[in-house]
C-alpha cells in the first residue's frame, strides 16, 4: 500500500516546483534569434542571473519529487 506521507510532501513540492517554473519562465523574456541583439538584451536585463538561478533551482526541487511520485503509487503484488 502506498504511504500517505509521500503524497503529502510530494504534492507540496510539486506545487512549489510549479510556482518556481511559472515565475521563472514568466520573467524570462524571449531572445532575439541574432546573437548581437540577444547579447545586448541580456546585458541590459538586470535580473537575468536571478531568473536563471530561479529556473535552475527547480531541478533541486524536482529531484525529490520524482521518486516521491513513484513511491506514492501502489505496488502490484504477484
Amino acid at each position: 500500500m502506498a504511504d500517505p506521507r509521500y503524497r503529502k510532501w510530494t504534492g507540496g513540492l510539486a506545487l512549489l516546483l510549479t510556482v518556481i517554473l511559472v515565475v521563472g519562465n514568466g520573467l524570462h523574456p524571449p531572445l532575439p534569434k541574432e546573437s548581437v541583439p540577444a547579447l545586448t538584451m541580456i546585458a541590459g536585463y538586470s535580473i537575468w542571473s536571478a531568473v536563471h538561478v530561479l529556473i535552475a533551482s527547480s531541478y533541486i526541487v524536482l529531484i525529490p519529487v520524482a521518486p516521491g511520485v513513484a513511491a506514492s503509487f501502489e505496488k502490484e503484488h504477484p
